[in-house]
């Protein structure tokens, strides 16, 4: 038996699935409802595109602008995307005609590394040269993370130790 250790370098993100929308509404000053939600869930992740729909009652999309102070924010009529650029938190602030009509805090989290999996199996582990012969992919993934992301694998190492 020889005991094979596998690492990977992950890189590129291919997409990401939304699972779950949350929302966060308030009333401004005007007694209007201003929602901000956050299409995937109740976090930022840094390093990804976050969509989000703002929205206010009775205001066209077209009249409301939108800030951040923790990254960027993109988009127009109700949709858009941001990017947070530090771990910790984002305020989001909802304009309309210049005043602002609401804000929300939301945390910002990094995208846990994902980690490398051959056959099924991960970290290190005893496997002949027939069975390895038989993985048939090499794969990265995050477990238990609420999005959907793929990666490619774009190199890794083998260790083989002689016993």
């Amino acid at each position: 038996m020889k005991n094979i250790f596998l690492s990977s370098f992950i890189g590129l993100f291919l997409s990401v699935s939304l699972l779950v929308s949350t929302a966060f509404e308030t009333l401004n000053a005007q007694n209007k409802i201003v929602a901000i939600s956050i299409d995937s869930m109740n976090v930022l992740y840094k390093g990804l595109d976050n969509p989000i729909t703002i929205a206010i009652e009775d205001v066209s999309s077209t009249k409301i602008s939108v800030t951040i102070n923790n990254g960027t924010i993109t988009g127009i009529n109700g949709k858009y995307i941001v990017k947070p650029a530090n771990i910790g938190n984002a305020i989001i602030d909802v304009m309309v005609d210049g005043k602002k009509n609401g804000s929300k805090q939301f945390r910002v989290k990094s995208v846990p590394d994902p980690i490398s999996y051959i056959g099924g199996l991960s970290g290190s582990f005893y496997a002949s040269k027939d069975q390895l012969a038989q993985f048939d992919k090499l794969e990265a993934r995050i477990p238990n993370f609420p999005l959907n992301l793929s990666f490619e694998v774009i190199s890794f190492e083998l260790t083989i130790e002689k016993s």
